[in-house]
């Protein structure tokens, strides 16, 4: 796991494993807090500038940055989230 302080916030780097409440949903429907942003999606050798549209998948890498560690850390648990 990475997690690197930036500014007034922290990025962090998860995998998505298979059964995580965020697989196979548009991230539109996801419901994340306002203090977080998913700012990319590495799949396989593609990295992915994420939309509202976008899909998470299985096995995704997900670059998220949040306005504070506890909101990476809520976010972790309640979406069964690999660090």
């Amino acid at each position: 796991m990475w997690q690197q302080k930036f500014a007034e916030g922290d990025f962090a780097y998860y995998v998505v494993p298979p059964g995580s409440l965020l697989c196979n949903k548009p991230l539109k429907e996801l419901n994340l807090p306002p203090e977080l942003v998913i700012v990319s999606v590495r799949r396989g050798r593609r990295t992915i500038v994420p939309h509202g549209d976008t899909i998470i998948r299985p096995h995704d890498r997900l670059l998220i940055f949040a306005a504070s560690a506890e909101t990476l850390t809520d976010i972790e648990q309640k979406m069964n989230l690999m660090r």
